[in-house]
């Protein structure tokens, strides 16, 4: 779970957008790079928000919670 909302999403939205304000002369307040900069806030909350969620819910992410317990979740663990 931590991959999707440390990794994918900061790939996603954050990095293009932070790259284009970077590499794009002007302002950063200018009406060309006001779509890059709503992307990469979007992304920058996402990511917050993913990860505190995350974390509240830290005790459920382990848990197969789909209705019916798929056969997976009874896997036995031994050690040879």
């Amino acid at each position: 779970m931590f991959q999707g909302v440390l990794a994918a999403v900061p790939l996603a939205y954050v990095l293009p957008a932070v790259s284009y304000l970077k590499l794009e002369e002007g302002p950063l307040f200018s009406h060309k790079k006001f779509p890059a900069l709503c992307l990469a806030v979007f992304g920058i909350i996402i990511a917050v928000l993913g990860t505190v969620l995350l974390i509240t819910n830290s005790n459920e992410v382990d848990t197969c919670s789909h209705g019916d317990e798929p056969p997976y979740c009874f896997v036995n663990i031994s050690v040879h």
